[in-house]
């Protein structure tokens, strides 16, 4: 139905706005109290206020942060999930690649990464928020080999596994001894490294550790660097596309350091095992 426009031989015709002034007269005249949402949803015309969509959050897997298969999706994820429910968002997980999350977030379609590196290059795409944890990025080679392998300069003629898409230090990225080889996650490189089919990777040695004794039973044992080749921080992100994003961060960041002051992060990190 049109509105705005009289028509012949028909009822009297009655501007809307008269008839939002009725309506607003008599609710207040018969005590009916109602929210300022509600009230600027009667001014623009929808007659009432039209809920948020829940944020959607990004949900790649890198155990035991994030991970479909985790209990409440890794603790990044339940997190931020908890963070945002007590800052009044609704939130909704959607299982990708990490690759397809990073995508996803430059388009708008998904909202929250829930835990990424920082890299220059994609601020134009992402905004931080607060730091949720920190991560050793360690060499891993197995254990049963004759070359141990403690600095990058150890790599020298190796077959290296990378993530595709990951943001690794600066002196990884430019170090050319040794060959990389691509895979689509740490975890596909941890079970490369177990088959043999590389001779080392690099990730976060609590990730790597959760991967070969959670999910590859241990089968082969690994090493660690005993030094870390760095210790980055692991963010929350936020896709640019929404217009709210940085009230959506200050009012996540708040209540994060409410469940810090409140024990609810360390429970959480006793929950997924990364005490």
């Amino acid at each position: 139905m049109s509105h705005g426009v009289p028509k012949k031989n028909g009822p009297v015709y009655i501007p809307r706005f008269s008839l939002l002034f009725a309506l607003v007269s008599f609710l207040l005249v018969s005590g009916v109290l109602f929210s300022g949402a509600f009230f600027l949803g009667l001014l623009s015309g929808s007659g009432t206020a039209r809920a948020e969509a829940p944020l959607s959050i990004g949900l790649y897997t890198w155990a035991p942060y994030t991970g479909e298969d985790l209990p409440d999706s890794g603790f990044a994820t339940e997190l931020i999930q908890e963070g945002m429910k007590r800052a009044g968002y609704e939130t909704v997980v959607r299982p990708a690649p990490w690759s397809r999350v990073l995508k996803q977030v430059e388009q708008g379609s998904v909202d929250i990464i829930p835990g990424l590196w920082f890299s220059e290059e994609r601020l134009d795409i992402i905004a931080y928020g607060p730091v949720l944890a920190f991560n050793s990025l360690v060499l891993i080679t197995r254990k049963d080999t004759a070359r141990k392998v403690e600095m990058i300069s150890d790599l020298a003629g190796l077959v290296v596994g990378v993530g595709r898409d990951y943001a690794y230090p600066e002196e990884f990225l430019a170090a050319d001894n040794f060959k990389r080889d691509e895979s689509i996650d740490l975890e596909t490189n941890i079970r490369k490294l177990v088959d043999g089919r590389i001779d080392a990777t690099i990730g976060d040695a609590f990730v790597a550790s959760y991967t070969n004794r959670q999910i590859l039973k241990n089968e082969v044992p690994l090493h660690y660097s005993s030094k870390p080749v760095e210790v980055k921080n692991l963010y929350i992100g936020i896709s640019r596309q929404r217009a709210d994003y940085q009230i959506i961060l200050d009012r996540f960041e708040e209540k994060l350091r409410e469940m810090w002051q409140d024990g609810t992060y360390k429970a959480i990190i006793r929950r997924h095992g990364l005490e």
